[in-house]
């Protein structure tokens, strides 16, 4: 039950002479959500169509529960859905007829009220798909992922050009799947707060290599405790005297392990009682932001959407 559920060993990746995807590993567990987090352009996309076997990678393997799929291998596809770039339906149908078309295509039963119940559509069911709004387009392209049954659900940007409200839905019904449904989900974007708030595990790629895989905690760090004081050089002499570990920044504030209220206000006034002007006093931890420049060792987040303050 250990076993990766999907797993990425070394791809490379040509588009004609550059380089787009480099030596690329990743390992998704089984029932987790998977944040595949990068600039656009950074080759998420690319990555994905090499899961589905849209695209041949120059080098490298592709396994799915511990089986290696080769590039005519397409058994394992029934245990992958995915939604990648925008949903692909016919407009003239109707959101059910659709479902029940793939499902005949795939030879599977159809389930077409059941898919569009989870994805809060069973009022449009037999509305034209063309008509649908841009979030509900969005939602049933995720139904139509859901053909099947599969394990794996490949999510590709799927909040792209959503309202806040859209956003909020396709990420209540993405932790729906995981937590109810034990599905496993892949899910790139450029938008740190969905990362952050959808994510077990984060992926970041960028220039088409794997900077950071594991936790969100392991990315932003543990919570400190930041001491601004008036006079550093002479803060940093009463820590040492008191025996208290810490750090001191390129800003000239001290970070320490935290303490709770107590414990607090005590090394305050101890640094007070020693001279020391304390100008402030605040319980910091890394931004996901922050976590991604530095990993990446870029200056700017320009073109990535923000995380939550």
């Amino acid at each position: 039950m250990n076993r990766p559920i999907l797993r990425l060993k070394n791809i490379d990746q040509y588009l004609g002479k550059r380089h787009v995807i480099s030596d690329l590993s990743i390992t998704v567990p089984r029932g987790q959500v998977y944040g595949f987090l990068g600039r656009n352009g950074a080759g998420k996309t690319t990555v994905m169509k090499i899961i589905l076997g849209l695209i041949t990678p120059a080098s490298g393997t592709v396994e799915v529960d511990g089986t290696a799929v080769g590039p005519t291998d397409t058994r394992y596809l029934s245990r992958i859905g995915s939604l990648i770039e925008e949903p692909s339906f016919y407009p003239n149908l109707t959101g059910a007829e659709n479902i029940r078309y793939l499902s005949r295509v795939r030879g599977t039963k159809p389930a077409d009220r059941e898919l569009l119940g989870l994805v809060g559509l069973s009022a449009h069911a037999d509305r034209r798909a063309g008509q649908y709004s841009l979030g509900m387009k969005q939602r049933l392209g995720i139904a139509l992922a859901l053909v099947g049954d599969p394990d794996i659900l490949l999510l590709d940007e799927p909040t792209n050009g959503l309202d806040p409200e859209g956003i909020r839905e396709i990420r209540e019904l993405i932790q729906r799947f995981s937590r109810e449904m034990g599905k496993t989900i892949v899910v790139s974007s450029h938008i740190l707060s969905e990362i952050e708030q959808l994510a077990d595990l984060v992926g970041i790629i960028h220039h088409g290599s794997l900077h950071y895989e594991g936790s969100l905690e392991g990315l932003v760090g543990t919570r400190s405790l930041v001491i601004d004081p008036v006079y550093p050089d002479a803060a940093a002499r009463s820590l040492n005297q008191h025996a208290v570990p810490f750090e001191m920044g390129r800003d000239a504030k001290l970070r320490l392990a935290p303490r709770d209220r107590e414990a607090t206000a005590s090394l305050v006034d101890a640094l007070v009682a020693d001279g020391v002007g304390v100008a402030g006093v605040k319980v910091d931890q890394c931004t996901l932001e922050e976590a991604f420049l530095a990993v990446t060792g870029e200056a700017t987040t320009d073109d990535l959407i923000g995380a939550r303050g």
